[in-house]
């Protein structure tokens, strides 16, 4: 479920909604993972979702008053986060952190996924 939150805090702090994967920030060593074309094309459709719901919930965050209504309003966000993860056929949850997490370390496949992205 931490997983779930980081991705939830991040997107809807705009981190990753404003910004392409390609920038964020990379550690040395690259990982060798195979990604594949078809694991890249379900992960490209369930990030422009999960970007779309943090784009949904943005205002709604914003307008929260304290801590306790932020809280809940990531929680909406991280669960709506999952389901459309969930929902997209070829990904499942862990795969889609895993990818997340690789293209954080992977300038091969960042390059991919922003290929995907914009094109």
């Amino acid at each position: 479920m931490q997983l779930t939150r980081t991705i939830a805090a991040a997107l809807t702090a705009g981190l990753l909604t404003a910004v392409a994967p390609s920038v964020l920030p990379a550690q040395e060593q690259p990982a060798q993972v195979e990604v594949s074309q078809s694991e890249l094309d379900a992960f490209v459709v369930a990030y422009e979702g999960v970007s779309e719901v943090g784009q949904q919930y943005d205002e709604e965050l914003r307008a929260a008053q304290d801590e306790a209504a932020q809280q809940e309003v990531l929680q909406e966000v991280e669960t709506a986060m999952v389901e459309v993860i969930e929902a997209t056929p070829g990904i499942d949850l862990d795969r889609y952190v895993e990818i997340l997490e690789l293209a954080q370390t992977n300038p091969d496949l960042n390059a991919r996924i922003m290929e995907e992205l914009n094109s």
